[in-house]
C-alpha cells in the first residue's frame, strides 16, 4: 500500500533571485547540491520549458533509483512544476524562487512522493528522513551560492 508523502522546505539565500533561478533551473547543477543525485539529464537544452523530459538517477547506498519526469508548468515568475514516476514511485513538485530583500531570495521546494514500497511502520521515519535530506540539500545549495558571490 502506498501513501503520498508531502515535503515542503525553503531556504533564504543571500543572492539575487535571478542568480538563484539561473542555478536551480540548470538541471546539471542538481548533482552539485542534491545528495545522491548522479544524473539529471533533460531531453533539450536550456531552462525549464513545458514538455521538457528529465531523467534523474539517485544513488542511495548500493541501489540506484531512476525517475523520469516532465515539466508540466512554468511561471509565473521564477517557478516550474514537474511530475513523473520511476523505480521508487510517483513524484511531483515545484521549485519557486522569490525576491526577499535587496540582494536576497527564497527558494521553495515542494515534493510529493508516492513510493511503491514503504511498510506502514516505516512511513513516519521515511517522511522525516526525506524532509531532513531536503533541508540538508537546500543548506548545501545556500552555502554554494553564497560562496560564489
Amino acid at each position: 500500500m502506498s501513501t503520498l508523502f508531502h515535503t515542503y522546505e525553503n531556504v533564504r539565500i543571500a543572492r539575487p533571485a535571478d542568480a538563484v533561478w539561473t542555478y536551480v533551473s540548470d538541471y546539471s547543477k542538481d548533482t552539485e547540491w542534491r545528495t545522491g543525485i548522479t544524473e539529471m539529464t533533460p531531453d533539450r537544452d536550456g531552462p525549464p520549458a513545458v514538455g521538457t523530459n528529465l531523467k534523474e538517477v539517485l544513488r542511495l547506498g548500493r541501489k540506484e533509483y531512476v525517475t523520469r519526469t516532465v515539466v508540466t508548468d512554468v511561471g509565473p515568475g521564477l517557478r516550474y512544476r514537474f511530475a513523473g514516476e520511476g523505480t521508487s514511485g510517483a513524484v511531483s513538485g515545484e521549485r519557486i524562487v522569490t525576491h526577499d530583500g535587496s540582494d536576497a531570495s527564497v527558494l521553495t521546494y515542494h515534493v510529493d512522493i508516492t513510493p511503491t514500497h514503504v511498510p506502514l511502520g516505516l512511513r513516519r521515519l521515511t517522511v522525516a528522513w526525506f524532509r531532513w535530506s531536503l533541508r540538508k540539500d537546500l543548506n548545501r545549495l545556500r552555502t554554494t551560492l553564497e560562496a560564489a558571490s
